[in-house]
């Protein structure tokens, strides 16, 4: 998306009523530079005014409508690396491709991997045995203890 002097952004994101200026300027700050730059939410948080959460929440934000998509490196030994981000200022003509499957189970969505389904069927609570009492009323089995006592 960089070029070395200048960056273009398509007009639709600063006009999406649902970002807010805070998801904007992180957008534009992230578009300027090329692929594969990389930096922390710390880092971008010294680069402004806000703090680290105000970071947190924008990202989230541009997140939430499509504009970055957030995934963590994995390494050969199966432990995470970095988080790695990619925006794009056009979310609707992203098209969704197949990637291959690791091992392991992506990290914003663990459970999606060989999840099993809950158990929806009830108990058949009408084979209970039990005896009906009414409240009160004892049993004879109490009633002969306590007599003989």
């Amino acid at each position: 998306m960089a070029a070395d002097r200048f960056t273009q952004i398509a007009n639709g994101l600063f006009r999406d009523p649902r970002l807010s200026f805070k998801a904007q300027g992180l957008f534009g700050l992230i578009s300027t530079h090329r692929d594969g730059w990389r930096i922390s939410v710390a880092d971008l948080a010294r680069r402004g005014r806000d703090g680290e959460a105000a970071v947190r929440s924008g990202l989230k934000e541009l997140e939430k409508h499509g504009f970055l998509r957030r995934g963590r490196e994995r390494r050969p030994d199966g432990t995470l690396g970095a988080a790695a981000y990619v925006i794009t200022d056009s979310p609707s003509q992203q098209r969704c491709r197949s990637q291959p499957m690791s091992g392991f189970p992506p990290v914003d969505d663990p459970t999606s991997a060989d999840h099993l389904t809950k158990n929806t069927i009830g108990k058949n609570t009408t084979k209970q045995k039990t005896t009906p009492l009414r409240p009160g009323h004892r049993g004879d089995n109490e009633a002969r203890s306590e007599a003989a006592a």
